[in-house]
């Protein structure tokens, strides 16, 4: 029998004769089986799904095989839904590839993929964030502004030591150490100095190493500059500086640094007085050419990323009692 087109509800008429109405019913009943996937001769012991006035249909518990494709009406959406734990997506082998949960997070297993010659889409229609995951953690995000971020500050690394990118194409690129933040050593070398009252740059060559040392006077107050900047994106909570020296003779006696510090801004006078913090005055070692390190955290009012910074370092004599040259090695200036 062949498959009706069309169920017609006005037929048969009363009026028509019994035959028109078993082949009518036999109409019905192929419709029923060929489009609905009734099983002949069986019996059905529960609905697969109802359908409501408004023409919703919704579907049993035990699933549904669709056919191979399925569309909404014309310029309207076609909505699937679940009244229960959520949503799954099988394939022919009975593997679940996708899921749908109750709060509407979307997990998929194994890859996605564009059609070949179709780029793939990932983002988001607001201000939102996309977040990239693994092991259930937030590890990047793509902020709205297009920003590549990690989740957490300072936890996740590009590349590592058997994996490297090849190349690295940037306008500006800003490296800094450990923290993440700015550490600048003060070499002898680099050093500026004033007109007058300033320490004398010394080679030393000595057994094992050569360096180079600025020499201070035990009794005039001398002074060396030292200048770098902040970079830009930089917030300063704190700023630490640390300094190493040594004595060539004089195994007793303190030493004590004045150390002064000015961050300028755009358009900021640059020669304006700066901020002092004096290290401590500290006993020195009691064997010649051993190593005295000496600290202090440093007052950064008015510290900001994007400014120049100058550094000065002087020995106020005036303030320590070693009776010798301090022969400076470095100083380590950290910002926290």
């Amino acid at each position: 029998m062949a498959l009706p087109q069309t169920l017609n509800s006005a037929t048969p008429a009363s009026s028509d004769s019994p035959a028109d109405g078993d082949n009518q019913i036999r109409d019905l009943k192929t419709y029923v089986i060929d489009v609905l996937g009734v099983p002949s001769n069986s019996a059905v012991t529960a609905a697969a799904f109802s359908i409501s006035t408004g023409g919703i249909v919704t579907v049993s518990q035990s699933g549904v095989a669709l056919p191979t494709y399925v569309h909404g009406p014309t310029s309207a959406m076609l909505v699937i839904n679940t009244g229960y734990t959520g949503l799954f997506f099988y394939i022919p082998s009975g593997q679940n590839v996708a899921q749908v949960t109750q709060t509407g997070l979307l997990m998929y297993r194994g890859f996605v993929e564009s059609p070949s010659g179709t780029a793939l889409l990932l983002g988001t229609a607001s201000t939102q964030s996309l977040i990239l995951r693994t092991n259930s953690l937030n590890r990047w995000q793509v902020d709205s502004s297009g920003m590549l971020l990690p989740w957490s500050n300072d936890t996740m690394d590009l590349g590592s030591s058997s994996l490297r990118a090849k190349t690295i194409y940037a306008r500006d690129l800003n490296l800094t150490s450990g923290s993440g933040l700015p550490v600048y050593p003060l070499r002898p070398e680099s050093a500026t100095f004033p007109t007058t009252n300033f320490p004398q740059l010394n080679r030393n060559s000595g057994t094992n190493w050569t360096d180079f040392t600025l020499d201070y006077d035990s009794s005039t107050a001398e002074t060396a500059f030292w200048f770098s900047a902040i970079p830009t994106g930089i917030t300063v909570t704190a700023a630490d500086i640390e300094i190493h020296s040594r004595q060539a003779s004089g195994i007793s006696g303190n030493l004590a640094w004045l150390v002064t510090t000015l961050t300028r801004a755009n358009t900021e006078a640059w020669d304006t007085a700066g901020v002092s913090d004096y290290v401590a005055s500290t006993d020195v070692q009691g064997t010649l050419g051993q190593m005295l390190v000496q600290s202090r955290r440093l007052t950064t009012t008015g510290w900001a990323g994007g400014e120049a910074i100058q550094v000065s370092i002087q020995r106020p004599v005036a303030s320590d009692t070693l009776a010798f040259d301090a022969k400076f090695i470095q100083a380590i200036l950290r910002i926290l």
